[in-house]
């Protein structure tokens, strides 16, 4: 079997052993004194226990609401009293209340009650409400006990001794409506919870979507009846017409007389104006719709005559009215009257001419026309053809082919002859080409042109060839920047993290439409899923998850949208868990067709959400199996939870300490030095922080304990609550009592003593009292080397115990660095000279240091009489001062013999030197760089070494510089 390790005590007294072998009558003396010597120091990361209480409250409140969003009840209205009787019996309070504020107006909405409920409409001044304080804090109001609160003289708690209230406004269409709230007489036995807030929250935002759907269909039908009694004495059909910019058309709104007008009822055309468009004359469609573009374009008025094929009444003219207005998505919404105007047509073309009749068509198409006799290349175009590019018939004369070739844009050029030619040598049926042509005033306009050849000679030779010329530029432009829209919204999908699409309404999710980013979630692209006929974003699916697709038909049955989990199978066979958005949209007679939506890859989020589960565990057990007293604390001080060793070791059950004081079971004497450690940790000065401190254990006696705290935050980095260790050091106390007092007493009883003796031998081997034989004078000069060893050893075991019990006065000021080098070195120059070692200073910045000038002068007598025992005789130890940012760092390197790699961790440690066979030679007490160390400590300094063996060691010691220096020099 292996040996048990050695205590610490007993490796310490070992230690101490070897050191004073050579101490005579020393040994019996300080293994006393050391068997107080022993800190222990422990510090634990906890995190907060989440409570069964909270996870069932959450639990309770996300049922409530879900069943409160399912209510299905048709009326508006009893579905709000319905919900607040839920809510009501959540909270536990008596009474539930939606109300309206107009001004100082408070009306009740809807009301429920165990007692006797409000009627609806009934109206209170709003100062007299609660509601008057929710509406003024602007956020959710909850008081547990009012005749506790600050608003006992409120006129509502006079009047009615309302105890308990909680509430918050309401928002209908973005703008304040009323409140939601929730009162009973009673004091609620408990407080309003974080939970209780946010449950009242997400009701609100219910309740305002619910009161917003009511106003909307109140308002419609308002309006809707209004419209229908003035569209009623209006001659024609009085409408609304949409075009988006897609250039789809519909009508959201047309008067009874549509069948009259267009022989179709209103729900036909509710979504698309093509019963209307497939029955205009074809003659007259591009006429209308070309008039609508440059209506819509322009946002001028429409007017216009057109003819249409009514099913009743045969080809009867129309004339359209309209004023057009663009909407904030781009959609142009007209406002007019269509009127049948047959009678009065039919009068005008019996008076009019073929001729007549002809050139009114012509003119009313606002094209360009023109004929080209092919045989002497003449071309004729009307004012139309030549206006539209700005010029008069005149400016462009001669009319020849080539002429008009010659305007055309050099890229199109080639092109349109050739179409040109294809169609004149009968390859074509028409001329049809889109081409750029010059503006006199010298831009291109984009132009359609269309012609046929329509006579032709006996030989089969063509002769006469006739044309239309249209401006299509702002359709150009307008596909143009459609194309640019469509390569934006392509660009944006493909940035963002997941993928759109959009699937049929059926059991499988038909896939209809997927952005490129499937492939980042499936391994396939958007092409392959297209391809497949039928492809079914349900089949990519993992078999177990499907039965997570129910959410969507229970989300689409309360008309919201829906939100699933689910994982994928991707195309290596791994799997990835998503997130799914979406919702429904309609077609044009309103049946369910689309879902629209959104899904994204969470499988970090889910492998984090399990690590986090798994740690929550294990801190679970660790909290409470620890030996060490452990306990989470609020940021206010009231205890949250504590473990069974804290219990026991307080003499307290649980339930005896929740909900009590952290504060009321430290002893009065240390709760200001520990208030004054909490309030700079809660300020943010410190992490954590540690205390020694007494607390009051149950049956009245102190107990000593070294209590470690560190802060917890939350997600808006506010202080949530504290996390504290408390580890019982009563015994450890106890002895350094008494090692403080063995202390005291070596002061006081054996430093006197030992100054006097010796003086005393120094006397004597000096010769005071006559010439001592060489034995005599041998064993005094051993005694009287003894005793100087005997009493540095104790002026530095003082000092130590001073630096530990912190008794130790460190007066910080300006030190001027290279001075207290030069005179660290005249000091300590016979203590060099007696080893035969040389002081020399070398690179020295002149710095100020922010010290102790004392204790200065003692570290580095410290660091060179160290350096001056330890090196060879006849070397060198040289001192440097040199700048490190806002610190003055001190460099004193010897030419020694370097110290020990294994021994380095040990240099700082009280009574420690590399080998032990020095202390015969060198002499020393091994305190020295202890005490060195505590002292640049308590500078708010910092010192360390570097050594090689047999190359000498360098001790450096930072300081920081004086403000004043630091801004001088930066």
């Amino acid at each position: 079997m292996q040996a048990p390790e050695p205590s610490p005590l007993k490796q310490s007294l070992q230690e101490t052993h070897l050191l004073l072998a050579d101490q005579p009558g020393l040994g019996l003396l300080l293994v006393i004194f050391l068997l107080g010597m022993l800190l222990y120091r422990m510090v634990s990361r906890a995190r907060r226990l989440p409570l069964a209480q909270a996870r069932q409250a959450q639990h309770e409140a996300l049922l409530t609401l879900n069943h409160i969003n399912s209510l299905t009840t048709r009326n508006i209205d009893d579905r709000l009293t319905e919900a607040l009787s839920l809510g009501r019996q959540y909270l536990q309070l008596d009474n539930g209340i939606i109300s309206s504020v107009h001004g100082q107006d408070y009306r009740v909405i809807s009301h429920v009650s165990s007692a006797t409920p409000i009627a609806r409409g009934e109206s209170f001044p709003l100062g007299e409400t609660y509601c008057s304080i929710t509406l003024k804090n602007g956020g959710v109001t909850a008081i547990s006990h009012m005749a506790a609160s600050e608003y006992t003289g409120h006129p509502c708690y006079k009047g009615f001794a309302l105890e308990s209230y909680i509430g918050v406004p309401l928002k209908v269409g973005g703008r304040p409506y009323g409140t939601l709230a929730f009162f009973s007489q009673q004091r609620r036995k408990k407080p309003f919870s974080a939970q209780d807030r946010e449950f009242v929250v997400l009701m609100a935002n219910w309740v305002s979507s619910s009161i917003e759907l009511k106003l909307a269909d109140e308002k419609e039908l308002q309006s809707n009846a209004k419209l229908e009694k003035l569209t009623n004495h209006v001659p024609g059909m009085v409408y609304q017409y949409v075009r988006d910019q897609d250039g789809k058309g519909f009508f959201p709104y047309v008067s009874a007389v549509v069948r009259d007008i267009y022989s179709e009822i209103p729900d036909n055309l509710r979504f698309s104006d093509q019963p209307v468009i497939r029955n205009i004359h074809p003659a007259d469609l591009e006429k209308v719709l070309s008039s609508i573009s440059e209506s819509g374009e322009t946002l001028t008025p429409w007017r216009c005559e057109y003819r249409y094929f009514h099913a009743r009444k045969g080809l009867i003219w129309l004339e359209g009215h309209a004023n057009p207005e663009r909407l904030h998505n781009g959609s142009v919404l007209w406002h007019g009257v269509i009127t049948d105007i047959s009678s009065r047509k039919r009068m005008e073309l019996n008076l009019q001419g073929e001729k007549t009749r002809l050139q009114s068509i012509i003119d009313s198409t606002a094209i360009g026309t023109w004929e080209w006799n092919i045989a002497t290349g003449i071309a004729i175009f009307n004012a139309r053809w030549a206006a539209m590019i700005g010029y008069t018939l005149e400016e462009l004369a001669p009319t020849t082919l080539p002429n008009w070739l010659s305007l055309i844009h050099p890229d199109d050029r080639r092109a349109c002859e050739s179409a040109m030619n294809d169609h004149v040598k009968g390859l074509t049926q028409r001329f049809d080409f889109r081409y750029r042509i010059r503006h006199k005033s010298g831009h291109w306009l984009w132009v359609h042109d269309r012609g046929q050849v329509m006579s032709w000679s006996d030989t089969g030779k063509p002769l006469l060839m006739f044309g239309t010329h249209a401006d299509i530029t702002h359709s150009v432009e307008t596909q143009e920047a459609l194309a640019e829209s469509d390569s934006r919204f392509r660009s944006i999908l493909s940035s963002l993290p997941g993928t759109v699409y959009r699937c049929r309404h059926d059991d499988r999710r038909t896939i209809h439409y997927v952005s490129e980013r499937i492939s980042d979630l499936t391994g396939y692209t958007a092409e392959e899923l297209l391809e497949e006929k039928n492809a079914s974003l349900d089949a990519l699916i993992l078999p177990e998850d499907l039965p997570q697709l129910n959410g969507i038909s229970d989300a689409l049955s309360s008309k919201r949208p829906y939100e699933i989990f689910y994982r994928l199978r991707h195309k290596d066979g791994s799997t990835v868990w998503i997130q799914d958005k979406g919702s429904l949209s309609y077609d044009s007679k309103r049946r369910t067709q689309w879902l629209d939506g959104f899904m994204w890859d969470i499988t970090d989020r889910k492998i984090l959400t399990e690590q986090l589960a798994e740690s929550e565990q294990r801190f679970e057990g660790a909290f409470e199996t620890a030996p060490q007293g452990m306990a989470i604390i609020r940021h206010d001080g009231r205890w949250l939870d504590m473990n069974t060793a804290l219990c026991t070791m307080l003499g307290y059950d649980r339930a005896d300490l929740m909900g009590g004081h952290h504060r009321d079971l430290t002893h009065p004497e240390d709760r200001d030095a520990e208030r004054t450690q909490i309030e700079a940790l809660l300020a943010g000065h410190t992490s954590a922080f540690q205390i020694k401190k007494r607390m009051l254990h149950k049956r009245g006696h102190e107990i000593w304990v070294l209590e470690s705290v560190s802060l917890v935050y939350d997600a808006n980095d506010k202080p949530s609550y504290k996390i504290a260790i408390f580890q019982d050091i009563s015994e450890e106390m106890r002895t350094d009592i008494l090692k403080r007092n063995f202390v005291s007493t070596v002061s006081h009883e054996l430093r006197t003593p030992l100054t006097a003796i010796f003086g005393s031998l120094g006397l004597v081997t000096k010769g005071a009292l006559g010439e001592l034989s060489p034995q005599i004078q041998k064993i005094l000069t051993i005694a009287y080397n003894n005793a100087e060893r005997l009493i540095t050893l104790i002026n530095d075991l003082l000092d130590m115990e001073k630096l530990i019990s912190g008794n130790v006065d460190i007066n910080i000021s300006n030190v001027d660095g290279p001075h207290a080098l030069q005179e660290a070195m005249e000091a300590n120059a016979s203590y060099g000279e007696q080893y035969g070692v040389q002081f020399v200073l070398g690179s020295v910045t002149p710095l100020t240091l922010l010290a102790d000038k004392s204790k200065l002068h003692q570290v580095l007598a410290n660091l060179l009489s160290n350096a001056a025992k330890f090196s060879r005789a006849g070397g060198s130890v040289t001192l440097s001062l040199a700048r490190d940012g806002d610190t003055a760092v001190i460099a004193i390197a010897d030419t020694g013999e370097g110290i020990p790699t294994a021994f380095h961790h040990k240099v700082f440690e009280k009574f420690s030197q590399a080998d032990s066979s020095d202390i015969k030679k060198k002499g020393g007490t091994g305190l020295g760089l202890a005490i060195s160390r505590e002292l640049v400590d308590k500078m708010q300094g910092r010192i360390w070494f570097e050594s090689m063996v047999d190359q000498g060691s360098t001790f450096y010691v930072a300081l920081p510089l004086a403000e004043q220096q630091g801004e001088a020099t930066s």
